[in-house]
């Protein structure tokens, strides 16, 4: 099938920024070790202080769609109608690019555990108040896990994503939400018919919420994020030189945005 996108929800204004061509400023050393480890395709420094209190990784993520969203994304960029068949058929794609995606960065973060001291993973999506729930699926797919019945909770563990699964494993002690709750939901591109409008000054507050919640932890600091999320000039204007912002793209990730 030929002609519609994908969808515009991976990214705020529906196109990639400048931030993904990945150029230009000085390596740090956190950029360097990265190089060498699991499915990494690009990294960039954003933000170069060897001795900033705090150290970001930005894993750009090719994140999960709910069937509604997408198929509603889908139908509104185009100018004749998708057939339901189309519209199923483009969603399987972008489920198996969601799982390819995860299945680097569960690789990729075990990695960065084990080689550098991090001190907190954030994950995008997540609010304080969606804690409780995400550690109540966590349980649910690991009992199902160990039985085997795992029919029909596809859709589920791809949302859970990459640091669930790695939660779910024990091999992360904890998981922190990235989302301040009301400029998230403030944020959100999706209005009640459906139809999709990003608003740039509403996600630049979402950024800065985001923003503050990573500058809150000092040490090495990871996060899971959209990968057209560049919060360079959110953490600058926030922390001054006391930061560091590295950004680090799969291959799978580079494939997905490829074929968007």
């Amino acid at each position: 099938m030929g002609g519609p996108e994908r969808s515009r929800l991976q990214q705020p204004d529906g196109t990639r920024t400048e931030a993904d061509e990945l150029g230009g400023k000085p390596e740090s050393a956190d950029a360097i070790a990265l190089r060498d480890m699991p499915y990494v395709h690009q990294v960039a420094t954003r933000l170069n202080n060897p001795d900033a209190s705090c150290r970001i990784i930005h894993i750009k993520d090719w994140h999960f769609v709910g069937f509604e969203e997408f198929a509603a994304d889908v139908h509104s960029q185009q100018d004749e109608p998708v057939d339901g068949d189309g519209t199923i058929e483009l969603y399987k794609q972008h489920l198996d690019a969601v799982e390819a995606v995860q299945k680097e960065q569960v690789a990729l973060l075990s990695a960065i555990l084990d080689k550098l001291d991090v001190s907190a993973v954030f994950v995008e999506g997540l609010t304080e108040r969606d804690m409780p729930v995400f550690k109540a699926i966590s349980r649910m797919i690991a009992e199902k896990e160990k039985t085997g019945e795992l029919v029909g909770l596809w859709e589920t563990m791809l949302r859970h994503g990459a640091v669930g699964r790695l939660y779910r494993q024990g091999v992360l002690k904890d998981v922190l939400p990235l989302e301040d709750e009301a400029a998230y939901a403030a944020a959100n591109p999706v209005g009640e018919n459906g139809t999709v409008e990003f608003d740039a000054a509403r996600n630049e507050k979402r950024e800065d919420a985001q923003a503050r919640n990573l500058l809150a932890r000092q040490g090495v600091v990871v996060v899971i994020l959209g990968g057209a999320h560049d919060l360079t000039d959110n953490l600058r204007r926030l922390a001054g030189d006391d930061v560091q912002y590295v950004q680090v793209e799969t291959k799978a990730y580079s494939r997905a945005v490829g074929q968007q």
